[in-house]
């Protein structure tokens, strides 16, 4: 259970003159924060420490860290050098509150840095070992209070820990931009086989709240105390959405009108060197299950004019070519993919190239979506018989089945609350506006940030615009996820006094979808005609997989992440299937000479 602290970020909205409602928005775990591990390793690392967090999700770089309750995000940040920072909140490496009945502030996060041996520095080359970072409170999370702080910290030849830097929370510590800190190893007692470091904060321990966060951490030598650009040329953000303000479209809605959908991306771009850098790009988009090439969007396109030293920019990419893609498929299940060719290098020993590559997913398949999939906060309203809905529209006719939603686990514990689950075609409470509705009940998934669907008893059809989302029947706060890197806010409609009044103050997509009468057997996003047979599907616990030559076999859901891999396999093979809630997946099986795509029906 997450416990929220209440009323973060209040925003309050009013549906008539006499009576107040609040859309209350209070933040919870994000999905990509996984448990952090503990390496049990002997290694020892020499000079150069470098980390910028543009390579992992969840966890740190194993290969770098040897414990950390911090976790790597690549959406928290406002105007990070680089894609990925580490994020220090109250929560422990197992997502869970440190202490969720404490009122006090006190040790939360932190992260050990491996072993570096730094008795081999040169005693004339000691006083250039210099360890720099760049630091932000909040992002888009929530501001640290004044008694809640941030600590870096040097392990000494005689085992301890000496203190370095430090900072405080409050407002007036909130920054858009990252602060950079130089810090010499100006001691001798730092300078000896088993020095490591270590960032430790210190907040609330009730939950994901009082956020610091930290990146491109460098420790090296032949370093001074004005060392502080970078010849680096580094992206900073995912790319935007390609099907304008949605992560998924039915394919069937696409296929009706795919250049309404499609817009050109655009990714941020950020040079981190204090002279004028030539930069060109190029942008692909890629089946995710194949990995065939879909779309050359732009090829060695010339960044004009040439950006700026630490200029921050960015990029637009061209209008995707719909013509080029396979949209008769049955599903697509694709990703767009940038890189900046930039002459960035191996300098030092560290590699600047890392950092040049950045992507993200986009679904064409039974379902809109305006949210990543992760939620940072929830939100909802705190009124018996009110209303919440979110705004849709599709181009041509179809038949919607079900209505998924994202409740959050944040307290106080909403599940087991009645709603009411409804469609509606319009908002102007004339007869016949309410298409369908039929009583539910909250619920949790069994996966973080997973989405319970409810299924309606009579699918219905929509077109054009229509509304989907529940009543409640409680005072109590129901909370619903919120993405907050895409904001749909005017697409939020509420309703506690007989009159729906469009949101205007809660910044973000609210996580319910609807899902329309699609249920195939095969995904047709590859050219291959699959030739293995998957028995029993539906299937619950048990999945028997018949295919010559397989290799390797991988458990996804209908986004394209991977839940389980299994390998050496042999022609007949029954794989366990991880503990997942019922509805429909994706099983990718790799053969010798071809690639396989599968969908499947989970149901206990």
């Amino acid at each position: 259970m997450i416990r929220a602290k209440q009323f973060i970020f209040l925003m309050t909205l009013f549906f008539g003159s006499s009576l107040e409602a609040q859309i209350v928005e209070k933040q919870i775990k994000n999905d990509v924060l996984f448990n952090a591990r503990t390496q049990q390793t002997n290694d020892t690392l020499s000079l150069p420490f470098w980390d910028d967090f543009s390579q992992n999700i969840g966890y740190p770089d194993s290969s770098r860290w040897q414990t950390s309750e911090a976790k790597v995000n690549q959406t928290i940040a406002v105007n990070a050098p680089s894609l990925g920072v580490l994020v220090f909140d109250g929560l422990n490496a197992q997502n869970s509150p440190h202490n969720a009945s404490s009122e006090f502030v006190g040790a939360s996060d932190s992260i050990v840095s491996k072993i570096i041996d730094l008795s081999k520095v040169v005693e004339s080359r000691k006083n250039t070992v210099w360890f720099s970072f760049f630091w932000q409170i909040r992002g888009l999370g929530e501001i640290p209070d004044v008694v809640d702080s941030l600590t870096l910290q040097f392990k000494v030849a005689t085992g301890g820990w000496r203190t370095v830097w430090s900072t405080t929370g409050s407002l007036q510590n909130v920054d858009s931009s990252f602060r950079q800190v130089m810090v010499q190893l100006n001691r001798q007692e730092y300078f000896h086989s088993g020095f490591s470091f270590k960032f430790k904060a210190y907040s609330r321990l009730t939950g994901p709240f009082d956020h610091f966060l930290v990146d491109y951490v460098y420790l090296n030598e032949g370093r001074n105390a004005q060392d502080i650009y970078y010849f680096d040329r580094a992206l900073s953000s995912i790319p935007s959405y390609i099907l304008q303000n949605y992560s998924a479209v039915p394919i069937k809605q696409f296929r009706s009108a795919p250049n309404t959908y499609i817009k050109a991306p655009n990714v941020t771009f950020n040079n981190l060197d204090n002279q004028l850098q030539p930069v060109d790009f190029s942008v692909v988009v890629k089946d995710r299950l194949s990995n065939k090439l879909i779309d050359s969007i732009n090829s060695r396109t010339v960044v004009n004019p040439v950006p700026q030293g630490l200029e921050r920019r960015t990029i637009t990419a061209n209008v995707p070519n719909v013509s080029k893609w396979p949209i008769s498929a049955d599903s697509l299940f694709l990703e767009t993919l940038i890189y900046i060719s930039s002459g960035d290098q191996v300098r030092n020993g560290v590699d600047f190239r890392v950092n040049d590559t950045v992507r993200t997913n986009f679904t064409l398949h039974d379902y809109f979506a305006y949210d990543d999939g992760t939620a940072e906060f929830a939100a909802g309203i705190n009124q018996a018989r009110g209303q919440l809905v979110v705004q849709y529209f599709a181009p041509v006719a179809d038949k919607i089945s079900h209505i998924d939603i994202h409740f959050p686990q944040i307290s106080p514990l909403s599940n087991g609350q009645p709603i009411e689950i409804i469609v509606m075609q319009s908002l102007d409470d004339v007869v016949g506006s309410l298409i369908a509705k039929q009583p539910g009940t909250v619920s949790y998934a069994d996966m973080e940030n997973g989405f319970i669907s409810y299924a309606l008893e009579i699918p219905v059809t929509v077109k054009d615009t229509f509304y989907i989302g529940f009543r409640q029947f409680t005072d109590n706060f129901i909370g619903v996820g919120l993405d907050k890197n895409n904001d749909n806010k005017s697409r939020v409609f509420a309703n506690v006094l007989g009159t729906w009044e469009r949101n205007n103050r809660v910044e973000g997509s609210l996580m319910i979808r609807p899902r329309f009468s699609k249920i195939t057997n095969t995904v047709t996003s590859v050219e291959k005609i699959p030739a293995s047979s998957l028995f029993p599907n539906p299937a619950s616990h048990i999945l028997n997989i018949h295919a010559d030559n397989m290799r390797e076999v991988y458990l996804m859901d209908l986004s394209g992440k991977t839940l389980a891999h299994y390998s050496n396999l042999q022609n007949e093979n029954s794989i366990i299937l991880p503990n997942l809630q019922n509805g429909i997946y994706i099983v990718k099986i790799v053969k010798n000479d071809a690639i396989e795509t599968h969908k499947i029906i989970i149901s206990k």
